[in-house]
């Protein structure tokens, strides 16, 4: 999964989880810290942002067009990763606790697996 993907299905996930009300106060903050570093990145270009907004105004959105925005708007840096990487750790679709595991290389991420712990 690339980086853009990431983001964005970290971002759709953190708005479903607080619509479900199974968000912890872990989430929502991690969630908060993900929009914030988006936020700083998107300055300028409105674009990304307002589909970040609408996601948040209607979610269940695919985070497929989202995850286009954010790269083309090139908001998608190493702090947006990890503030994904920590949201999506703490979500797991049917609630257990999950982690994320990220292979990098030189050039960047190249893959991410996800696994649940039972």
């Amino acid at each position: 999964m690339d980086p853009g993907t990431l983001v964005a299905q970290a971002l759709t996930a953190g708005v479903g989880a607080g619509l479900s009300g199974a968000a912890s106060s872990a989430v929502s903050d991690c969630y908060a810290a993900l929009k914030q570093a988006l936020v700083r990145r998107l300055a300028g270009r409105p674009g990304a942002l307002e589909r970040i907004e609408l996601l948040e105004r209607r979610p269940g959105g695919s985070a497929e067009g989202l995850a286009h925005d954010l790269v083309m708007a090139d908001a998608v840096d190493a702090e947006a990763v990890e503030h994904a990487q920590r949201l999506l750790a703490l979500i797991d679709r049917d609630g257990s606790p999950g982690y994320i595991l990220v292979t990098a290389t030189a050039t960047g991420y190249t893959t991410v697996d996800t696994a649940h712990l039972r």
